[in-house]
């Protein structure tokens, strides 16, 4: 490419203009519902719509306690307009069920179902949202609605004299100053309040739109800043409470709800208190005829924080790993399993039985790996679809856990470089076996799932990996038996494995269950909180999350005592800027040079806090990360991820199990949980963590392992995204996590009860076209469902060699050579984040052209699974140019030799693009 190359953009049509009759929708033109559909099978109705702070500017003009809320008077607007459409205009009562919450840069999807009717012809409805990256609806509102039968008349207008005799005027200024310091934060559109006067106990007061909300009026029934300044009036009737900090009063139900008048923008109200707690509103416009009644309406006082505590955080990255079952491990009818005999086994091995074979077991006390070192895994192997491989961990106490799992993760790491170094191995599976590495299952009579082989779990993580580098390659099964007393059953319970086509396993009893990620609410009781005199330990605290955990907890939880462990303490870079400014907040820092690998140098820094301010909560947040994918890791790069994270956070669980802990927080990766190319050592760590977790619950100790998705780098420590990793995360469907964003997770994950929870921020269209390729993590299938449905081979999308071989024999040999190049073209592209295959040059070596050994691992998995052929690790280094790689494409696909006439092999544009 060069600076002035030539790349056509369309504008993209305004989406309010699309017709959306084609479809089977009708337009409404309403302000926050935009079509409407019936549904065939009776006469209920369905109305969606989207909201955005940028396509409903008002919004950012209503924040609580710094969160951007739809005004809860909105909802009372929707279920009018939805109600119009089956004639019935009265809301007999809404009810709020939990308020909604705007994020900042998403779009909220709308949507609100109306029931069919009752015999009395009245209705019910549901508001309905979710944001847009999510999958899951949250009811936030619902309602009956009725006709219009009463006999009441609507109102009695306000007095011809207005105010009337006798009114005495009320500080409507004060009065939102009042809402301000209680963390209600209205900006101009929802100051509508212009005038207000007291009458014996009633308020009368004046409201009208800002000149800039007055625009879309017509779009509205009543638009929900006047809805809203009905409940500011109510709020009139009590006296002011100016820096009380128990809250305002805030509407949650409407009684008795009727419109009379539409594109209102100013308005005359007079509130009626009722009880306690409830108000009758009548609206009337500015010549006095009634525009809408509210019989009644209920308030209660609520504080900025209970607002949004009680909104449900499920859509906001959240995430709790659950274990579903998918099948039974009878064995009746299966083939029986064969041994390879291991350096301490003399005995034959059983017979073979067609399909798999079991090697000795590779464990933390093992001194050498002979079957991987000689010919007799590939020889018992060779008619062999699935070699089983026992991990265990082999420790004899806590005292053996960190040497042992290095051990493990070590051989392991050894076994899989040479399992996949060998050619024999391209089409057979090898199941890697552990035994109480994972807690699955559910709790039982008060009984938590535990991780009996804490060491075994590294190759949890490993395996996750390798997974992601080498699809279909490998099998993960966790026993609830040890499987060296399993015998020859542990075969047939491998190949009852395979059978599910689930790539992570745990059998427990006689049931296959499978890992799945579902969305988390957070609870509207607030997390623990760190107690003011005690001490707040925080591991890698001059890191990036460190520096971001210690800053948040200090201003927002009010952390008064922190100690802030690193390699390098106080020396660290930006560790003095850091100390004067958590002073500055009024807290008392200090940070400590502190190898926490090292038992006794942590407990004598541990020693070393004062009574007066014992330690209460631990965040554990240290690590050090060497990348690298699976073929090219040195066991010296495994050991160094693995230390400070792994024997880190032994020590501390060791030191601190018999003080009264508030909070045990390790920082976890997604790498351990879903998996991710090119970070083993990362993912061995971070399964580690998430164990330890949950050993200490099932012991009743309290643990929390927060599973990190990306972060937005910040600060002096951080590593800044490369444009491949936003790339190849992009594609995965991740999203790094702003600061903000990260620490709102933090906070909602300390209000759940769980060992375990992922933190991530993710783009679902991503996910969801992940899916539908068919290439997505059964991880995410129950939040992304696709249909479980074989592809036919006429679908013409190159899917599978045999498509793919129709496909380029119906073309001659010219179009042939150019289809495959382009082929070859279209996933480099992907890959390196290019617009288009065009600027992929055929005859550059891919190295040159920005390729590393993770885009390598990720190009293979990108066109073996669009050729269906088995592709060797080494392809681009073998195949270094789209040509070569396209010729070794059509040799494997065709049988043929391959070469290509490389001088027609680009596709050329034509001179003109058509308009």
């Amino acid at each position: 490419t060069y600076a002035f190359d030539h790349t056509p953009y369309w504008l993209e049509r305004n989406k309010n203009g699309v017709d959306v009759s084609g479809v089977g929708l009708r337009e409404v033109g309403h302000g926050l519902v935009s079509v409407a559909v019936e549904v065939a099978a009776g006469d209920s109705v369905v109305l969606s719509g989207r909201l955005s702070a940028a396509s409903h500017g008002w919004l950012t003009d209503h924040s609580v306690g710094e969160r951007m809320v739809f005004p809860g008077s909105g909802f009372v607007e929707l279920v009018v307009r939805a109600a119009d459409e089956v004639g019935c205009p009265r809301i007999d009562e809404l009810t709020l069920r939990e308020p909604l919450l705007v994020p900042p840069g998403l779009a909220v999807d709308l949507q609100v179902v109306v029931d069919a009717a009752d015999g009395d012809q009245r209705r019910g409805v549901a508001v309905y949202a979710r944001p847009v990256d999510s999958e899951t609806w949250t009811r936030h509102a619902h309602a009956t609605v009725a006709p219009d039968t009463e006999t009441e008349e609507p109102g009695t207008a306000p007095a011809a004299a207005w105010p009337p005799d006798g009114a005495s005027p009320l500080d409507i200024d004060a009065r939102y100053e009042d809402l301000r310091a209680e963390g209600y934060a209205y900006g101009p559109v929802f100051q509508c309040l212009r005038r207000a006067w007291r009458l014996g106990d009633e308020v009368l007061a004046e409201a009208e739109l800002p000149q800039a909300a007055t625009g879309d009026t017509d779009r509205f029934g009543l638009h929900p800043a006047l809805w809203e300044a009905a409940a500011h009036a109510v709020r009139l009737t009590e006296p002011a409470r100016r820096g009380s900090g128990d809250g305002a009063l805030v509407p949650f139900s409407w009684h008795g709800v009727t419109l009379r008048a539409t594109g209102a923008t100013r308005l005359r109200l007079r509130v009626r208190p009722t009880g306690t707690e409830t108000a009758r509103v009548e609206l009337a416009d500015s010549v006095g005829e009634p525009v809408a009644v509210i019989e009644r309406m209920a308030v209660r006082r609520t504080t900025a924080d209970e607002l949004t505590g009680a909104a449900t955080e499920d859509a906001d990255g959240l995430f709790s790993l659950t274990w579903t079952p998918v099948g039974t491990a009878t064995t009746t009818g299966l083939p029986t399993g064969r041994s390879v005999p291991g350096p301490t086994d003399t005995a034959e091995a059983p017979a073979p039985a067609g399909g798999t074979v079991v090697l000795p077991a590779l464990d933390g006390g093992a001194t050498e790996l002979p079957f991987m070192d000689s010919d007799s895994a590939g020889a018992a192997g060779q008619d062999a679809g699935i070699v089983v491989l026992p991990v265990l961990g082999g420790t004899a106490g806590d005292g053996d856990t960190e040497p042992a799992t290095g051990a493990v993760a070590e051989r392991l790491l050894v076994a899989l470089q040479r399992w996949l170094a060998d050619e024999r191995n391209a089409a057979r599976r090898l199941a890697v076996v552990t035994h109480g590495a994972v807690a699955a299952g559910e709790d039982t009579e008060g009984i938590r799932p535990d991780v009996t082989d804490l060491a075994a779990s590294v190759a949890w993580g490993m395996m996750r990996t390798a997974q992601s580098e080498h699809p279909d390659r490998f099998l993960l099964l966790d026993l609830d038996v040890d499987p060296k007393s399993a015998g020859s059953d542990l075969a047939d319970l491998v190949t009852r494995a395979a059978r599910t086509g689930e790539p992570q396993l745990a059998l427990r009893g006689e049931t296959f269950l499978a890992p799945r990620l579902c969305r988390t609410r957070s609870s509207a009781t607030p997390g623990s909180v760190p107690d003011p005199d005690g001490t707040v330990l925080i591991t890698g605290g001059t890191g990036m999350l460190g520096r971001l955990v210690a800053r948040h907890l200090v201003s927002t939880h009010r952390a008064r005592h922190l100690l802030l462990v690193g390699r390098r303490g106080p020396k660290a870079p930006g560790a003095a800027e850091l100390r004067e400014e958590l002073t500055a907040l009024g807290a008392e820092v200090r940070i400590a040079a502190c190898d926490v690998t090292d038992r006794a140098e942590l407990a004598e820094l541990l020693a070393g806090i004062p009574a007066e301010h014992a330690l209460t909560t631990v965040v554990h947040a240290a690590g050090v990360t060497r990348n690298g994918v699976l073929a090219d890791v040195e066991p010296q790069d495994l050991h160094t991820a693995l230390r400070a994270r792994v024997a880190g956070a032994l020590n501390l669980h060791h030191l601190t199990r018999d003080l009264d802990l508030s909070a045990f927080v390790l920082f976890s990766s997604a790498a351990g949980t879903v998996g991710s190319s090119g970070h083993t050592g990362l993912a061995a760590a971070a399964a580690f963590l998430d164990a330890l977790a949950h050993h200490r619950r099932a012991q009743g100790l309290n643990a929390l392992s927060l599973v990190w998705g990306a972060w937005t780098p910040q600060g002096p420590s951080a590593r800044p995204l490369t444009d491949a990793d936003a790339i190849r995360l992009a594609r995965e469907g991740a999203v790094p996590l702003p600061a903000s964003e990260g620490l709102a997770l933090f906070d909602a994950a300390r209000t759940v009860e769980a060992a375990q929870l992922v933190a991530s921020k993710i783009d679902a269209s991503a996910l969801r076209a992940r899916a539908a390729a068919g290439v997505l993590s059964p991880l995410w299938h129950d939040l992304f469902r696709t249909p479980a449905r074989r592809r036919s081979a006429n679908d013409g999308d190159n899917t599978g060699s045999r498509t793919l071989a129709r496909q380029l024999l119906d073309l001659g040999a010219e179009e042939r050579n150019r289809f495959v190049v382009d082929l070859v073209r279209r996933h480099v592209a992907a890959v390196l984040g290019h617009g288009s295959p065009a600027h992929i040059d055929p005859q550059r070596g891919l190295m040159d052209a920005g390729f590393d050994s993770l885009t390598a691992v990720e190009f293979r998995n990108r066109l073996a699974a669009d050729t269906g052929l088995q592709l060797p690790a080494t392809l681009i280094f073998d195949h270094p140019t789209p040509t070569a790689l396209a010729a070794f494409v059509l040799a494997e696909t065709l049988g043929t030799s391959g070469d290509l006439d490389t001088d027609d092999t680009v596709t050329r544009g034509a001179a003109d693009e058509p308009i």
